[in-house]
């Protein structure tokens, strides 16, 4: 049953093959050995023939890589081989026929083994020593052949309109006699053959030919010989039912004896080729009809009755009748319509028409052109995103905004009308492409439909390699419109005139400079989209499109003037609560955008939090600016959000991993709203009755409480620039160019790349500049960097790379690296590594196309990339061998744990090293062995020596004499600030979810499922790195990602808000803690009501603190609450025997057994105990891992009370004194907390102190030994 040992024949059916491979797929399926596409087709394409070879590589180098494509493929492919088989031998030389299958072909001089006569062999009846009796099985097996060709021959004559009467080479005449029989009484002109070689249809004869035209074809011969073909036309048969049949395009070959019928032309044509069900029976279909049928090993000429008009018929049709374009051309090219009045009207004698199809004339097309009339569009869809069309729009060449922008993509959807733009500064192929891929991608989200097709003009934006990658890799089909005719993208032409006649309206109206074109183009985009439509219905484009009314009630005028809540953090209390600013228009379906005070900083701001002067719009000093400095706290550029909220394209730059929150949401959501209604907070559905200058005093939280943040009303820097021409036109060029010209030279210091010329066949790479700024955990800039990237989408697999795989540290590492360093007293610092990936060698030959900045001689065609790069698909891995061999040759132990964990000893002196891509953390017992280290390393490779650990992947670190403490508050001020949505002015939640209760929640679902999306995914990043406490109802809101609801966003605004009053909370690693692993295991039986499934989940505690924990839904249904606990309690396990072998390798001394700590007593006697019981006899090997390794002796369970289990709060929502008790338990603290409590002792009395204040706990701390293993 093993698929690597699986091999095809030659000969094999490629059907019985490929269903057997499959079939051994499902039989390992049910064993539980999963196959995904790629190892499916891995074992199909090494089982095959060395024949296929050439097809294996074309499948392994496509882009398609689906085990249906690869089936569809192979398949094609056999019956092509088939077709040659029986077809090629028809032909030979230019017409010779000869066919070797049959009796009369044989050799003359075969030697027969009865009589040694010549001519025949000894089964022949013409051998004079024929023995009928011996050789009757064999008649017998020539009968039943001819009675299965008979019966075939039977079967076809059953099918509807079979058009050729097939003759069967293998009976007891050859092919020669059979046209020797034919042309006694056809025309040897009259002989077709079915021919897979020939490229085209071809006859002999050219008086077969109808509606003959001139062509010009060359055809080379099998002799050599080159004939020209300058005639082309039609020839049409008769079917039996009575029908014709026609192929078109059949040229005139001069010289050949027969007649071609192409195979490749055929199916270029719509033929179809198949086989019948348990039969080697092909079949070719065309035009609804079977054109052959052929049995394994027989070739086959084909016999038809050609239609043949009588002499008479065509000596009337060439004196009086002739087809439509004839007559047209016999009236001098007069418009066809004419003619056909002609006949109707009977104006004339004689006119007759053969037939009334009309067909391009080209002197008409040449001299009498016109634009012809457009339809409103050539097919109609049924559905939303089945056509979208896009289109460059712009304005004059000196009205830029404040961005340098002069140019919009605009995109329309057929079905809804649906609009959206995007301002542009260039329309290069990059920009634009990086815009459609993030609508793209946002607008699919969000509707769970796919783009089928996309209509554009066939400017160089929209036909380019880049944009056309992504067509291709999602099945997009690219419709262009012909040169010289927009009429064909009528539909986004006409919205582009529409859209810039309101952009004019608004900005006349309200006398703002043209420097706020893109503003008024989003405000333009958002109201049209709110507008009836002719072809809806009396529906709006956003009603079709998200199948609700649109509330206008929250609209204002351009320019209005309003006024924005100040959030009380950015102000004293004597200062005013709110700033007047002019409203120019909406982000997203939540905010205005508002430009505060226009007389000096110029600045818009996000916000919902407004009160509008209704009919207050008074010129407010709005003088010429040049330029308008956006930051991170403020608006990036109108786009019309409330259509579609799109992620920004975030890199991965450095091997920094990013998290992933999003970078586009509003940046100021915070603050008591000034004007509030029932449901605040979509300002889709505010009560215009509340729409009042009204201000309200809230309740008070203590200051300790609250996260403070920076304020988003300062001037902040400008935008991160995305690509070249923005970096140029920023107001820190400079600084840009000296990082451009530092990567450079780092690059001409590595030898990274050297001039070349470009090999045929060879394919250049692109490549973009990526720029960052660097920051501290402060949010300082601390540098701008650039990086060129090589545009590696483009490497072709097998040929520019082979490998990729590079591990990276796993985080349980790292903070165990951390948990130890802390008990221990060791030096704990980090490094980077500068330019790492250009450390890396090259072993592929890559090129890449000179990039723009670039200010060096070009003396080649193209560079050549010497040493790996960044973006190129092997940089990791080159980079991972590079570092690891630096690593073995200073005499590191590579991890057995975590192959980026390296040790090394020398006597006493110890230094652990764990890297994650170019960032490491190392520790030692020894400052001056970690000084030399590090100094060996920068020896190597040039590296940056940070210092004592303080922020590291996205970790902040503080450090005393007692702890360390690992928290991500920036990262959460960022998160509550990006999608608190105004919670902050509340108070702060004490745990993120409830206890569960039987209050019924909202199923209405959640409009805006890109927002809730984002907004998971930035929970996770810090669920993940450092936030255990948040973890189970992280993992509950993730489930609901596809189609979240109501109820589910209102709980993920809870998650928000208890981290917005628990942003400084870390984890914290005691001095002189235990360095003994210890384990939490417990489950939640039944958790999901839709599947029945469990939720199993552990937690694992290094010097007093988490170092490693998981809440998942396990993978089986649990039938009861014993059977989920043990399964959590297995998956326990495998963490504890992960966690020895890295204790083992960081020689931290453990005990024989690592303890797991277990709340179910039923789960201990059956992990102690290998007795079976009825409701234990369907475990398998998933439950009894746990057995196993308590048996060996790696694991020793124990029994804990369900109040002291720590692992609990990661099972489900808690009660508030369990939830902080067990926060405790994982060494969760705030700052304050952090001082408060040490080591374990205090950490102890702490929990004593805790208990003295909530009573009911009590019972929770009946032993000191479940005090003391808590901490």
């Amino acid at each position: 049953m093993e698929l690597s040992n699986a091999k095809d024949d030659e000969d094999e059916n490629m059907g019985e093959f490929l269903k057997s491979m499959i079939d051994k797929a499902d039989q390992l399926d049910d064993l539980g050995q999963k196959f995904g596409d790629e190892a499916m087709i891995a074992y199909i394409l090494q089982a095959l023939p060395p024949s296929y070879e050439m097809l294996k590589q074309a499948i392994r180098l496509g882009e398609n890589r689906s085990v249906d494509h690869v089936i569809n493929r192979l398949t094609d492919e056999y019956t092509e081989r088939k077709l040659s088989g029986k077809f090629d031998k028809l032909l030979k030389n230019a017409g010779a026929l000869a066919v070797q299958s049959t009796q009369a072909s044989r050799d003359p001089n075969c030697v027969c083994r009865g009589c040694k006569g010549k001519g025949h062999f000894a089964m022949d009846p013409e051998c004079p020593k024929y023995d009928a009796k011996k050789n009757h099985g064999r008649a017998r097996n020539r009968n039943k052949k001819k009675k299965q060709d008979s019966k075939e021959s039977a079967d076809s004559n059953e099918l509807a309109e079979f058009v050729l009467t097939v003759k069967s080479l293998d009976e007891s005449h050859s092919l020669q006699d059979n046209v020797a029989n034919r042309v006694s009484q056809v025309n040897q002109g009259e002989i077709w053959i079915l021919d897979t070689g020939a490229s085209q249809h071809y006859v002999g004869d050219a008086s077969l030919l109808s509606n003959r035209q001139s062509g010009n074809l060359k055809v080379q011969t099998a002799s050599g010989q080159v004939v020209h073909c300058d005639t082309y036309g039609m020839v049409r048969f008769k079917l039996k039912s009575g029908a014709s049949l026609s192929l078109a395009n059949v040229y005139h070959l001069p010289g050949a004896p027969v007649n071609l019928i192409s195979t490749r032309a055929l199916f270029k044509s719509g033929a179809k080729c198949g086989w019948e069900d348990g039969k080697d029976v092909m079949t070719i279909t065309y035009q609804g009809v079977i054109l052959a049928k052929t049995l394994s090993g027989t070739g086959y000429a084909l016999d038809f009755t050609r239609i043949v008009e009588d002499q008479a018929h065509v000596a009337t049709r060439a004196t009086v009748g002739a087809p439509l374009m004839e007559w047209h051309r016999r009236y001098g090219h007069v418009p066809v319509s004419s003619i056909m009045e002609l006949v109707k009207s009977g104006a004339v004698e004689g006119l007759v028409l053969t037939d009334e199809k009309v067909h391009d004339c080209e002197p008409c097309i040449s001299s009498k052109s016109r634009a012809s009339k457009f339809s409103e569009l050539a097919t109609q869809v049924t559905d939303v995103l089945q056509r979208v069309f896009m289109d460059i729009g712009f304005v004059a060449e000196d009205q830029v905004d404040f961005q340098g922008r002069k140019a919009y993509l605009a995109i329309v959807d057929q079905y809804s009308t649906a609009k959206w733009t995007f301002p542009l500064k260039t329309k290069s192929a990059e920009e634009v492409t990086r815009v459609w891929i993030a609508f793209r991608q946002g607008v699919e989200k969000m509707t769970g439909r796919k783009i089928k097709r996309v209509r554009t003009d066939n400017g160089t934006e929209f036909t380019n390699k880049l944009i056309g990658a992504d067509f291709q890799s999602q099945g997009i089909l690219h419709e262009t419109s012909a040169p010289y005719t927009p009429q064909q993208n009528g539909t986004v032409e006409r919205f582009n005139g529409s859209l810039m006649a309101i952009v004019c309206a608004v900005l006349a109206a309200s006398k703002l400079s043209w420097k706020y074109w893109s503003y008024a183009l989003a405000y333009a985009t958002f109201v049209a989209n709110r507008i009836l439509h002719a072809k809806l219905e009396g529906k709006t484009a956003y009603e079709v499109f998200y199948g609700k009314k649109p509330k206008v009630s929250h609209f204002r005028p351009f320019r209005s003037t309003v006024y924005a809540q100040v959030p009380k953090s950015k102000r004293s209390k004597l200062e005013s609560t709110s700033v007047k600013g002019i409203f120019i228009g909406y982000d997203s379906e939540y905010n205005y955008r508002v430009l505060v005070d226009p007389d000096s900083d110029h600045k818009v701001i996000v916000t919902r939090d407004i009160s509008v002067l209704e009919h207050k719009s008074e010129q407010v000093g709005v003088p010429e600016v040049t330029t308008l400095p956006v930051g991170p706290d403020e608006e990036k550029g109108p786009v019309d959000n409330d259509e579609i909220v799109v992620d920004k394209l975030q890199d991965q730059v450095d091997g920094e991993q990013m998290p992933p929150a999003r970078q586009n949401r509003p940046r100021w959501e915070y603050g008591d709203p000034a004007v509030k209604g029932r449901n605040p907070g979509r300002y889709e559905e505010i009560d215009a009755n509340n729409n009042i200058p009204h201000h309200t005093r809230s309740q008070r939280w203590d200051a300790e409480q609250q996260v403070m943040y920076g304020s988003a009303m300062s001037v902040s820097l400008p935008p991160v620039p995305s690509n070249y021409e923005e970096a140029m036109a920023s107001p820190e060029a400079d600084k840009w160019i000296a990082a451009i010209k530092a990567e450079l030279d780092a690059m001409a210091r590595h030898q990274v790349l050297i001039d070349s010329d470009l090999p045929s066949g060879a394919r250049a790479l692109g490549s973009k500049w990526v720029f960052t700024r660097k920051e501290n955990a402060q949010g300082e800039v601390t540098r701008h960097k650039a990086q060129l990237v090589a545009q590696g989408f483009a490497q072709r697999p097998g040929i520019d790379y082979n490998e990729t795989f590079a591990p990276v540290a796993r985080q349980s590492t790292i903070l165990s690296l951390v948990g130890t360093a802390t008990a221990q007293g060791l030096f704990l610092e980090q490094f980077d590594f500068d330019s790492a990936f250009l450390n890396g060698t090259m072993t592929e030959m890559v090129y890449m196309k000179y990039p723009k900045g670039w200010d060096r001689p070009q003396t080649g065609q193209a560079l050549r990339l010497v040493k790996s790069m960044y973006g190129t698909e092997q940089a990791r891995q080159e980079w991972n061998a590079a570092v690891n061999s630096l690593m073995v040759e200073r005499g590191y132990k590579r991890s057995d744990a975590d192959a980026c964990l390296y040790v090394k000893q020398v006597d006493e002196k110890f230094i652990d090293s764990t890297l994650y891509v170019d960032d490491g953390m190392v520790a030692s017992n020894d400052q001056e062995f970690l000084d030399s280290e590090i100094e060996a390393f920068s020896t190597v490779y040039k590296l940056k020596r940070l210092g004592p650990v303080k922020l590291f992947l996205g970790l902040e670190f503080e450090r005393t004499s007692d702890y360390i403490f690992v928290h991500q508050s920036k990262y959460i001020r960022d998160l509550v600030a990006m999608y608190g949505g105004g919670s902050v002015s509340k108070h702060p939640v004490k745990v993120p979810m409830e206890p569960r209760s039987d209050v019924e929640h909202s199923t209405d679902p959640f409009d805006d499922v890109a927002l809730y999306q984002s907004a998971v995914g930035a929970l996770q990043y810090a669920a993940h790195r450092a936030r255990p406490d948040i973890v189970t109802l992280v993992r509950a809101a993730a489930s609901k990602v596809s189609a979240p609801t109501q109820a589910d966003w209102i709980a993920v605004k809870r998650i928000i808000r208890y981290l917005q009053g628990t942003g400084d909370w870390g984890l914290k690693f005691n001095h002189g803690g235990s360095t003994v692993f210890e384990l939490y295991s417990d489950a939640s039986w039944g958790d999901d009501m839709s599947t029945g499934k469990s939720i199993g989940v552990f937690v694992s505690i290094l010097a007093g603190a988490a170092i490693s924990w998981q809440s998942k839904q396990q993978s089986m249904v649990a039938t009861s609450t014993t059977e989920a606990e043990i399964l959590a309690a297995s998956a326990a396990a495998k963490e504890a025997m992960w966690l020895r072998r890295l204790a083992a390798d960081l020689e931290l001394e453990q005990p024989k057994a690592t303890l797991i700590w277990e709340d179910n007593q039923a789960v201990i006697a059956i992990a102690l105990n290998p007795a079976h019981h009825g409701r234990t006899k369907h475990y398998n090997v998933h439950h009894f891992y746990i057995r196993e390794r308590v048996t060996a002796g790696d694991i020793q369970i124990k029994y804990c009370k369900t109040g002291a289990m720590t692992a609990d709060i990661l099972t489900k929502p808690l009660a508030r004194n369990l939830f902080e008790l067990h926060c405790e338990g994982m060494g969760m603290v705030g700052a304050g907390a952090r001082v408060l409590c040490g080591g374990p002792a205090e950490a102890a009395g702490c929990l004593h102190e805790i208990a003295s204040f909530w009573p009911s706990c009590f019972s929770l701390f009946s032993t000191t030994h479940s005090i003391s293993h808590l901490a």
